[in-house]
């Protein structure tokens, strides 16, 4: 039986406008967009800004009369009221008149918007005009998106935090309409691409990969996050040229505009208003846009007729959209069409790959920045022999040890290594291979799965998101100080101070005359975690540049005789004491190289500056009133009644430091008045 294709309608918008950053008052807002989306049997993601510099952020989809229902509501009542989408209906004369579900819907939902707007201080958002709905429709037997996801985030665009300071007023500026934008794309075909005009796409690398205006610069950013430091490092080729810029919607030309105007001022810059989508809708296959626009749903690619509503079945293509400007990542052919299943093994980045290709690549893919990994990062070793995955753990290894240093490769490092643990499971397990194991979806990790739950998008399957909830929730990561490493280093500090008689009263160890504080020396073991920028150095090499004190090398010579210098518990030892008889596999050389995680330790003899301080350290307890505690604790907070809220004022020495630090542990504040 042949299935049943409605006509599903989505649409794209955005708005920023200023909200809330209390998260408790945000959730009021929340709620009543997701009650409105689900009366209206809507799909796709809303993200909700959490931020006085965000706004709204959306993609849905669903029938004509559910979609535009929704638009009205976030037109606003005053809207509605002067345009009269319900003029046919009189409120309270019953449910059974056309459009008074809608109307009822609608209603609950701006009562809903101007609580929270009482709330939080701020103005209902709303969008301006229905021309910022970007529309598009297609025949389908299925939904564009596979539920329903409204979610508050800190940004609504994401930059990982580098563009969530710029401020609503600077976005918004410096607009051209579809028409505009065509006229400059006119000029710079007929100036021969001026030197002086520069054309930026704004997306990331796999959307201008499909589709793109000619002549258009591709920053080769795989987020939106990439895009501020790709400015940073093209500053000069920017400098005193004119910059278009252009992505799918506008939104991201919002900030990224914004930003070069901060970073460079005095810039002319322009972006294309309603962004590809708008231009489309004008323009259509007769424009300067060549490929398909890439965009956030089911369909990922479309061809230029796909973005109205009523699509003009008599407009013939020209060499315009329907021209393929992709290619295979394997053998370079032509190829414009991304699906689900074809998302790298490594990063599930979706990558363009043929229907040839893949028939001979086994459903393992990778993106350009994974390429190097083709031989050897496989999800499914089940398809390999015994010989084929140590081949594959011998190749990890060696790219392993070219970035075993810097701070920068900890990720890739983390990765590769968890990729080489499953090969010496597999390996040690001794499977050989097995055609009959299935490779799970990359997006939803089930094998019956072929790539249709889109999770590419964030976006999983009802049954994926239904299974995650089952799972019981990961603890939430400690902070720094209650992290097990950290708990033990406390406890040999306070262990070392106890032991050692460190933490004493201001007056013990004081002359009554000078005033002057000098502690006895006693012996000490300081010890340090082997920093990144030390990894592959040697030993000597780091204690001479790294610690003033041991920058003479006879008297590091004599440091390391004494064996005064340990790594990981183990003396370091110079060539001289190890002919005296120390043993080898007992003793490190002063040229062994150090690794991630090596613990360097010192036993020294510390002798402490001395202060001068009063022979009591002044310290008073400062109450908060009632009106203060009241505004700034929350009710969880006041339930403890073992909490103190007062504040403490102490009289510090000036030459006092406050924390140890250097050369002072005894002689400092905190130790002294603890003991007081």
């Amino acid at each position: 039986m042949a299935s049943t294709q409605t006509e599903q309608h989505v649409i794209l918008f955005y708005k920023y406008t200023p909200l809330s950053s209390n998260k408790d008052v945000m959730v009021i807002y929340q709620n009543a967009m997701e009650s409105l989306c689900s009366s209206l049997k809507l799909t796709g993601r809303v993200l909700i800004g959490q931020s006085e510099n965000e706004g709204l952020n959306g993609t849905l989809a669903g029938e004509k009369e559910h979609v535009l229902n929704y638009t009205f509501a976030l037109m606003g009542k005053q809207w509605c009221f002067d345009n009269h989408p319900f003029q046919n209906v009189k409120v309270g004369e019953g449910a059974e008149q056309e459009g008074f579900q809608y109307h009822s819907i609608l209603n609950k939902f701006w009562e809903a918007c101007g609580h929270f707007s009482e709330i939080a201080n701020v103005p209902i958002p709303q969008i301006d005009s229905p021309d910022d709905f970007k529309w598009s429709s297609v025949e389908t037997d299925q939904t564009m998106f596979p539920d329903l996801q409204i979610k508050l985030v800190k940004e609504i665009i994401s930059t990982g935090g580098v563009l969530s300071s710029i401020p609503i007023q600077d976005t918004s500026k410096d607009y051209l309409t579809p028409k505009e934008w065509h006229h400059e794309m006119q000029k710079m075909k007929m100036n021969g691409n001026d030197d002086n005009t520069v054309l930026i796409d704004c997306r990331n690398h796999k959307e201008f990969a499909v589709g793109h205006f000619e002549n258009a610069i591709d920053p080769n950013t795989k987020n939106f996050a990439q895009f501020p430091r790709w400015v940073q490092e093209n500053k000069s080729s920017l400098q005193d040229k004119k910059v278009l810029m252009y992505c799918t919607g506008g939104i991201r030309c919002e900030k990224a505009s914004a930003y070069i105007r901060k970073e460079m001022e005095g810039i002319s810059v322009h972006h294309l208003k309603g962004g590809i989508h708008k231009y489309l809708d004008e323009y259509s296959n007769t424009g300067f846009f060549n490929g398909k626009n890439f965009v956030f749903d089911k369909r990922l690619v479309v061809n230029a007729d796909e973005h109205k509503i009523s699509k003009d079945k008599d407009n013939s293509s020209t060499d315009g959209t329907n021209k393929i400007v992709g290619k295979c990542q394997y053998c370079e052919k032509c190829c414009d069409a991304f699906s689900g299943d074809g998302v790298c093994t490594v990063c599930r980045e979706l990558s363009l790959v043929c229907e040839e290709c893949k028939s001979s690549l086994r459903g393992e893919y990778h993106c350009a920045d994974h390429m190097h990994l083709k031989n050897c990062y496989f999800t499914n070793l089940s398809m390999f022999s015994q010989e084929e995955l140590q081949s594959q753990l011998e190749e990890l290894q060696e790219i392993i040890q070219e970035i075993a240093v810097g701070k920068r490769f900890k990720q890739k490092r983390q990765t590769l290594k968890k990729q080489s643990d499953r090969i010496l499971e597999r390996l040690s397990s001794g499977k050989d291979i097995d055609i009959k194991e299935s490779l799970p979806c990359r997006s939803c990790s089930e094998t019956s799965c072929n790539g249709e739950c889109w999770g590419v998008h964030g976006l999983k399957r009802k049954n994926a998101l239904e299974k995650a909830q089952q799972k019981p929730k990961k603890s939430a990561r400690l902070s720094a100080n209650q992290r097990a490493s950290k708990v033990l280093q406390k406890e040999k500090e306070i262990d070392e101070i106890v032991r050692l008689k460190l933490s004493e009263p201001p007056h013990v160890h004081r002359n009554n005359i000078t005033s002057i504080r000098c502690p006895p020396p006693c012996i000490r073991i300081l010890t340090s975690s082997v920093k990144g920028k030390w990894c592959g150095r040697t030993i000597k090499s780091v204690l001479q540049t790294e610690f003033h004190d041991l920058s003479d090398s006879h008297r590091l010579e004599e440091i390391f005789m004494r064996s005064l210098i340990k790594i990981n518990g183990i003396p370091v030892n110079s060539d001289l004491a190890l002919r005296r008889g120390t043993e080898m596999n007992k003793a490190h050389s002063p040229d062994t190289l150090l690794k991630n995680m090596d613990t360097i330790s010192r036993i020294l003899h510390w002798h402490e500056p001395p202060v001068i301080v009063p022979d009591k350290i002044e310290v008073k307890c400062i109450k908060l009133p009632k009106i203060v505690c009241d505004k700034l604790l929350s009710p969880s907070d006041k339930e403890d009644e073992n909490d103190d809220y007062n504040i403490y004022y102490c009289d510090k020495p000036s030459t006092v430091p406050v924390h140890p630090a250097g050369p002072y542990y005894q002689n400092s504040l905190l130790l002294m008045v603890e003991a007081q």
